[in-house]
C-alpha cells in the first residue's frame, strides 16, 4: 500500500498530466470514505499538500473531489491536528476560496472549516488570520458573504459562527462595534426555513453569547430584536388576549394562524437554553418578564412533544413566575 500511495503522490504533483492527476485524486477520494483510508492518505507525505492545492488553488473537475477529501479527512480529529500543523497557510487558502464568486469547492471548503473549527485549536488559528489580516478577510466580512448569498454553498458557515463563539474573543467580538452590526444581520436566521443547517447555526451562536452575562443588557436593548429571534421560533399560531400581545415584541404580536413552530427538537431544546442563561441576571429576568415570554412558553409547554423539551420549558417558567405574584402565570 505504501508503494501505491507513493505513487499516487507523484501522479498529484503539477509537473504529472491533468488527467493523471485526475484519476489520483478519484483514487484518494475513495479511500477517504473511511477512517483507515484516511490513515492511509495522511500518514503520506506530501499527499495532504496536494489535495489542499487542487482543493484551494485550481479550479479543474478534479477541485471538487480533492474538497471532498478535505471534508472528510477534517472530521477526524487527530488529522485535523496535522492538517494545521503540517499546513501553516490551510485556513488562508481555506478562506481565500470564499471569496471567488464561482468556485465549485464553495461548500465544501465551508464544510471542511465547520469541522475544523469545532476543535479549540482550529477555532483558535482561524481567529489569529481574521483578527490579524482584517483588510484581506475579517469576520464583518464573511457575515456579509453569508447574508448576501444565501444559497446552499455558504450554509456551513453558520456552524462555524457557533463552532468559534465558543471562545471569549469571538463572543467578545459580536458583542462590540462592529460585530454588533453584524450580528443583527444574523439574527432572522433563527427562522430561515429554507435551511436547517442556517437555523442551527445561529441559534448555536445566539446560545454562546447568552454566557456573557455581563453583556444581557446589550443583547436586549430595546432597539435590538435579539429576544425576538428566540421567541419567534417557538412560538405557534395560538391566539393571545390584547392585553398578552401588548406585552410581547412587536414581531411576535397577532401571529399568523399559520405560523408553525420550530420543528427540529434539538433547537427548540437550544432556544429555552439560551432563554434559561438569559434568566441568570436580574435584568435579563426582568426583561423577558416584561415581554411576555411566559405567554409564548405558556402555549409552547401545552404542544411541546418532546418530555426532556417540556422540562426545560417550566425551568424556565418556573424562573419567570417565582418573583410574580399573579397565580395565573402557572402551566397548566
Amino acid at each position: 500500500m505504501a508503494d501505491h500511495v507513493e505513487e499516487l503522490r507523484k501522479f498529484l504533483s503539477d509537473t504529472s498530466r491533468p488527467d493523471l492527476q485526475s484519476v489520483a485524486v478519484d483514487i484518494i477520494l475513495g479511500l477517504s470514505g473511511t477512517p483507515e483510508g484516511c490513515d492511509v492518505i495522511m500518514k503520506e507525505d506530501g499527499i495532504a499538500y496536494h489535495i489542499v492545492r487542487h482543493a484551494t488553488e485550481l479550479d479543474l473537475p478534479s477541485s471538487l473531489k480533492a474538497s471532498q477529501v478535505l471534508v472528510n479527512v477534517s472530521a477526524i480529529e487527530n488529522w485535523v491536528e496535522k492538517l494545521l500543523t503540517t499546513h501553516d497557510t490551510l485556513m488562508q487558502k481555506l478562506l481565500q476560496v470564499l471569496l471567488r464568486p464561482k468556485s465549485i469547492t464553495k461548500e465544501n471548503v465551508c464544510m471542511t472549516l465547520s469541522n475544523i473549527t469545532r476543535l479549540e485549536k482550529g477555532s483558535s488559528l482561524f481567529g489569529n488570520y481574521l483578527f490579524s489580516y482584517p483588510s484581506t478577510m475579517s469576520l464583518d466580512i464573511l457575515v456579509d458573504l453569508f447574508d448576501k448569498d444565501t444559497s446552499e454553498s455558504l450554509d456551513y458557515l453558520a456552524e462555524v459562527f457557533s463552532n468559534v463563539t465558543q471562545l471569549l474573543s469571538f463572543r467578545q467580538w459580536f458583542l462590540s462595534k462592529p460585530g454588533y452590526d453584524s450580528l443583527l444581520r444574523l439574527l432572522p436566521y433563527t427562522r430561515y426555513m429554507k435551511s436547517v443547517i442556517r437555523r442551527s447555526g445561529i441559534v448555536g451562536l445566539l446560545r454562546n453569547l447568552c454566557f456573557e452575562i455581563d453583556h444581557h443588557k446589550c443583547l436586549l436593548g430595546e432597539e435590538s430584536d435579539f429576544l425576538c429571534a428566540l421567541l419567534l421560533p417557538l412560538a405557534g399560531p395560538e391566539s393571545f388576549t390584547d392585553e398578552e400581545n401588548d406585552q410581547l415584541p412587536l414581531d411576535c404580536q397577532y401571529l399568523p394562524d399559520d405560523k408553525e413552530r420550530e420543528d427540529v427538537p434539538d433547537l427548540r431544546k437550544k432556544l429555552l437554553e439560551s432563554l434559561l442563561k438569559l434568566c441568570v441576571t436580574p435584568y435579563g429576568r426582568h426583561y423577558l418578564r416584561r415581554h411576555g415570554v411566559y405567554f409564548i412558553l405558556r402555549e409552547l409547554h401545552k404542544w411541546e412533544p418532546v418530555p426532556s423539551i417540556k422540562e426545560d420549558c417550566e425551568s424556565v417558567v418556573s424562573i419567570l413566575i417565582s418573583d410574580e405574584p399573579q397565580k395565573e402565570l402557572t402551566l397548566q
